[in-house]
């Protein structure tokens, strides 16, 4: 099969494609033929080997790139239920060390529990972007953050990725959902549902006259410390990369009714 690696961590130019054997499965997995692969900030990383990149992919070289994806089983292991053969199905590839393939390949081969059927509704592409994306926003809001509905949520890069999904979901709690973005952004973060859009460069989070019960900083650029003063008593701020900010938030946490949490 055709799999696009790197032999060494580098930029994108390093990138090549090469043939290598067609995987083969375990009892319990499932193959899966790629029909589209979605590009995310990660696969950047892992390319350079920079912010975190080294620990979400195995490092051995070549490693291969790509961690979503959506496609069609062409085979399944004997232990698999709930999957057969040309289900349309997708998913994305763990952020671990102990990842070494990619899903910018021909093949993936993957744990039935990691996937999902893909909804007749839409393509194969619009499913690979979905994954990891909308897999986060969603676990951040619901799994962590605990969202009920009317409340109020902020999303700080209501435009990205995980920020535009958050937003839906957000949504569809019938929260009040206050985002910000660049002032060129503003117009697709409110045709998306967001209630009050604002200019990141305009104002800061730290300076909002508001409370919202749940603050999910999708850019990571601010802290707990600086979100305090706008969470409600109960109120969860989210950030989705560690950092020192994180660690002080996690130990101002234990001393607070307000939650800092990481996705």
């Amino acid at each position: 099969m055709k799999v696009f690696i790197i032999k060494k961590y580098g930029a994108i130019s390093d990138i090549e494609q090469v043939e290598i054997d067609d995987p083969t499965i375990g009892r319990d997995e499932v193959l899966v033929r790629v029909k589209s692969a979605a590009i995310n900030p990660a696969d950047i990383k892992v390319i350079t080997g920079k912010n975190g990149g080294k620990f979400i992919h195995s490092g051995k070289s070549p490693i291969a790139l790509g961690f979503d994806y959506s496609g069609v089983i062409k085979e399944t292991g004997v232990e698999v239920s709930g999957f057969r053969q040309a289900d349309e199905v997708f998913g994305f590839l763990p952020y671990s060390t102990k990842t070494t393939q990619g899903s910018f390949a021909d093949y993936v081969v993957v744990k039935s529990g990691t996937i999902a059927k893909k909804p007749s509704s839409i393509s194969h592409t619009q499913a690979a972007t979905a994954a990891t994306t909308a897999c986060t926003a969603l676990q951040a809001l619901v799994n962590i953050g605990g969202i009920k509905q009317g409340q109020k949520i902020l999303v700080n890069g209501a435009s990205g990725g995980v920020g535009s999904y958050a937003v839906q979901i957000a949504k569809s709690y019938e929260a009040e959902v206050w985002g910000t973005c660049s002032a060129m952004n503003l117009d697709y973060i409110k045709s998306i549902g967001v209630d009050h859009a604002l200019d990141y460069k305009q104002i800061s989070l730290k300076d909002l006259a508001e409370k919202f019960d749940i603050i999910l900083d999708a850019v990571s650029n601010f802290s707990f410390g600086e979100c305090t003063g706008i969470l409600v008593t109960k109120g969860v701020y989210i950030t989705l990369l560690p950092s020192f900010g994180l660690v002080t938030g996690k130990i101002r946490s234990f001393f607070s009714t307000r939650k800092c949490a990481l996705c």
